[in-house]
């Protein structure tokens, strides 16, 4: 119906990630494989499901190609269906899914991407309602209306997803385990879900600096009159799905600067490299509550992390550069509050009455984000388990194993006496006689040597795993050779041409503990 259509999506799709180093290794996180699937064709199969009528795509120059290839038939195939008979009587109305890509400076961070998007993109700046998803996204459809009916019926700024600790992959070692820079506090009022602040455990440590053994979160008196039933978080995850009031988030972004692609030099924009989960959102979170906070901020909050974002943001959108100087009420973001959308995605069911095949590989109740190897294996491997619930998408050529829990790509070969389980296999792979491969994925046009064995691993597009390799744990990067007997654990593989190795080895290994992206 007209009135549940979505004004306007925006996909940001133009990061690698180092935490996926080498499995996003030229190409962005979007368009990883899940299930042999594109997340972001996935994506958009869930946004289209939603009659979500908008749809922007925003890239760097270096992934644009990649990004419009695959965007390319689904827009046509989008128009198609939208020229049916029936629409005979309106012929002005748009289709399904109407997808653009932009491609924007890979310098800029995700809030700085979407304001240069609706710069770029008239129909998308004039949205009353934004709804941003990070690409690399596993999402369903009722988790998708549910975040937008939620903002809706609140009347929010802001509302954002959140999944429970226990949606992480359980077969995550210690080298997956978040880092201090990924745990994020989050403080929600238990009644209403009003996101009070959101910020990382380093800058709660940063704060605290004083008891480095017992760093702890603070809340002013005000607040907790206010929100009595405050409860801090360490065990969610930001999934980078939004939806925003669209007045509220040009407010955020500063509503003269979306006004032109090029915007003049002598006017005070948001900061191109701010993020929106680190920084925009909880930007807003806090306004909300300071604006309904009479007393003045203390000397020393003006160095404190969260509050130093509020007052940066409200400072770069109405052309204040004294960031000390506590904005007046009219000047400060406009919108009510950020509402936290909590999903716990480990409890989703696949058979519910009205499963099907068509929607995400996660079911319409799915959401997570795939930023590490541990939780690209378990998209995967979640993704697989719906598959032998609920069947495949009609678009998925892939064929199911059922008694292996394993999906096999389009003219892959085993040989005799493998033994595959909870495997993902691309298409043309070859696995060899006597091969062993558990909870691990295979892009195409991998080769699988006799008697080795694969544990827990990544294996990119063209790579070799020689006879009788070991591997637990392991990423091998595209077109990588892994020589025969060799054991690997905990480690990147990757060819000696990624780093510009002239020499004639042919391989380089070693481990790599990247840190994380927006």
């Amino acid at each position: 119906r007209p009135e549940e259509t979505m004004a306007g999506v925006v996909v940001l799709a133009g990061t690698s990630g180092s935490r996926l180093f080498p499995v996003s290794e030229g190409v962005p996180k979007a368009l990883l494989p899940v299930a042999t699937q594109p997340l972001l064709r996935s994506l958009l199969a869930t946004l289209r499901r939603c009659r979500a009528g908008r749809v922007v795509v925003v890239t760097t120059p270096r992934f644009e190609s990649a990004v419009q290839t695959l965007i390319d038939p689904l827009a046509d195939e989008s128009s198609s269906s939208s020229a049916a008979p029936a629409d005979a009587s309106s012929p002005g109305e748009r289709p399904l899914l109407e997808v653009v890509v932009i491609a924007v400076d890979e310098m800029l961070g995700s809030a700085g991407a979407v304001r240069q998007a609706m710069a770029v993109d008239e129909t998308l700046r004039q949205c009353l309602e934004i709804v941003v998803i990070a690409g690399e996204c596993g999402l369903g459809r009722r988790a998708l209306v549910d975040v937008v009916e939620t903002r809706r019926r609140r009347d929010a700024a802001c509302a954002a997803l959140f999944a429970a600790a226990s949606a992480v992959d359980s077969t995550a070692g210690k080298k997956d385990a978040a880092s201090d820079a990924h745990v994020e506090v989050v403080a929600l009022d238990a009644t209403t879900n009003i996101l009070v602040e959101k910020t990382s455990l380093v800058d709660v440590e940063d704060r605290w600096r004083g008891d480095e053994e017992h760093p702890a979160w603070a809340a002013s008196k005000a607040v907790l009159r206010r929100f009595p039933a405050l409860e801090v978080r360490t065990d969610l995850e930001d999934l980078h799905v939004y939806a925003f009031d669209g007045r509220a988030l040009r407010a955020a972004l500063g509503d003269d600067a979306a006004s032109s692609a090029e915007p003049s030099s002598s006017k005070q924009h948001v900061d191109a490299t701010m993020s929106l989960k680190a920084d925009l959102v909880p930007a807003l979170a806090t306004a909300y509550v300071r604006r309904r906070d009479e007393a003045p901020p203390s000397p020393s909050r003006t160095d404190d992390p969260i509050y130093g974002r509020y007052e940066r943001l409200v400072a770069t959108s109405n052309g204040n550069n004294n960031s000390h100087e506590t904005p007046p009420a009219q000047h400060q973001p406009v919108g009510g509050p950020v509402v936290a959308v909590v999903v716990d995605a480990g409890t989703a069911k696949d058979d519910d009455d009205d499963a099907d095949p068509e929607d995400a590989p996660f079911g319409a109740d799915g959401a997570l984000r795939v930023t590490t190897p541990a939780a690209f294996r378990a998209a995967n491997r979640r993704a697989v388990q719906r598959a032998l619930a609920v069947g495949l998408a009609s678009t998925n050529p892939s064929k199911l194993l059922r008694r292996d829990s394993t999906l096999l790509g389009v003219d892959a070969s085993v040989a005799e006496r493998v033994t595959l389980k909870h495997a993902t296999i691309g298409a043309r792979c070859k696995i060899g006689a006597r091969a062993k491969i558990n909870n691990s994925v295979l892009f195409d046009d991998v080769t699988v040597g006799d008697g080795a064995t694969i544990q827990n691993s990544i294996l990119c597009a063209g790579a070799t795993v020689k006879d009788k390799a070991n591997l637990n744990d392991v990423q091998v990067g595209p077109g990588a050779v892994v020589p025969a007997g060799a054991a690997l654990k905990h480690e990147a593989f990757v060819a000696a041409s990624s780093y510009g190795d002239d020499d004639d080895d042919d391989v380089l290994d070693g481990s790599f503990h990247g840190g994380g992206d927006d």
